[in-house]
């Protein structure tokens, strides 16, 4: 319980929706139940005040609530990381015919900057399009591009002499990039 010395004005008001903050905390932010109480409960006190709350009233909950991401250092325009991600079914209006939609995803970790680029083929193709596509997007390539072992990037994925796809290997040379396919299960150091 939070000392009652620092209760505030407007902190009975948001008492009366203790258990649904408790649910929600660790699945979305502070900010996000705030908004939703605000928008969907006619909660009218300001984010500082519900912050305070949460953090006088709910201290275990929102230390448990936290992640703490680690991040390796790296230097500006070092490194790309890049993989596909599925991002769900998509029915051609034309056709009727259902897709399957993926993103290229692209991600310099200096800067968390990411380009993103749905695409319905994962040929060789559209990853090399994807690729020139985020290139023109940061304003060049960067020094190392770390691509998940996908056949389109790697033919033979190996720790010490991984086998680069032909066509990848020549877009690399092209922009005076080189490719180090992620190791197992790292991602690039994502």
């Amino acid at each position: 319980m939070a000392d009652s010395t620092l209760r505030q004005i407007t902190w009975p008001e948001i008492d009366r929706h203790r258990d649904y903050i408790k649910a929600l905390l660790g699945t979305v932010t502070v900010t996000t139940i705030h908004q939703r109480l605000r928008d969907e409960h006619g909660l009218k006190v300001s984010i500082s005040a519900f912050r305070r709350w949460v953090h006088a009233t709910l201290p275990e909950e929102m230390s448990r609530s936290r992640v703490t991401v680690l991040r390796r250092e790296f230097e500006p325009a070092a490194e790309a990381q890049i993989d596909y991600g599925f991002l769900g079914q998509w029915s051609d209006p034309r056709t009727g015919k259902r897709h399957r939609i993926w993103a290229f995803v692209m991600v310099l970790p200096c800067s968390r900057h990411m380009f993103v680029r749905p695409v319905v083929h994962l040929d060789q193709h559209a990853w090399t399009e994807a690729h020139v596509e985020a290139f023109r997007f940061f304003g060049g390539a960067p020094h190392r591009l770390v691509p998940d072992n996908l056949r389109t990037g790697v033919d033979k994925p190996d720790l010490y002499d991984p086998k680069i796809n032909k066509a990848y290997a020549e877009l690399a040379a092209h922009y005076g990039t080189l490719v180090d396919p992620a190791r197992a299960g790292s991602y690039g150091g994502w």
